[in-house]
């Protein structure tokens, strides 16, 4: 980890899929944790530079279209730009228009980062949020 890092996330069993579960002392920051969650699923961050960085805007109808739009849009500049997010920075977040502007920060997938899942689908099925003295977030 770098410095200042701090991991806020755990991987759950889920029938033939993994279940993301994220928290913080706020909901922004579960929001970042659940993208270095994912991230952290795919490849092995710890090989991940921070030397480049990715904006990501998007809205939903309520938190959990939100949710699964702030981390699809993240897995979509995976999959087309090749970008993996070390760590993640909420710039603004409207819980009343249900909106995020986000950065995140890391560099183009390099082979040197193996890649440790090559199955890429988010589910909504399973979408949890729980705020009350910790923002907790669940995800596969």
């Amino acid at each position: 980890l770098e410095e200042g890092e701090i991991r806020k996330y755990e991987y759950l069993d889920h029938t033939a899929d993994v279940q993301f579960h994220s928290w913080g002392d706020t909901l922004e920051e579960a929001f970042e944790q659940m993208v270095v969650c994912m991230f952290s699923y795919i490849t092995d961050l710890h090989t991940v530079e921070t030397t480049g960085s990715n904006t990501v805007e998007v809205s939903g109808h309520d938190m959990e279209s939100l949710l699964y739009n702030y981390m699809d849009e993240f897995l979509f500049q995976f999959c087309t730009e090749g970008f993996v997010a070390r760590r993640v920075e909420i710039v603004s977040f409207d819980r009343e228009a249900f909106t995020i502007s986000a950065r995140g920060y890391g560099e183009k997938f390099q082979v040197r980062a193996a890649c440790i899942s090559d199955q890429y689908s988010l589910h909504t099925e399973c979408m949890q949020l729980a705020v009350g003295a910790r923002s907790m977030l669940a995800a596969c």
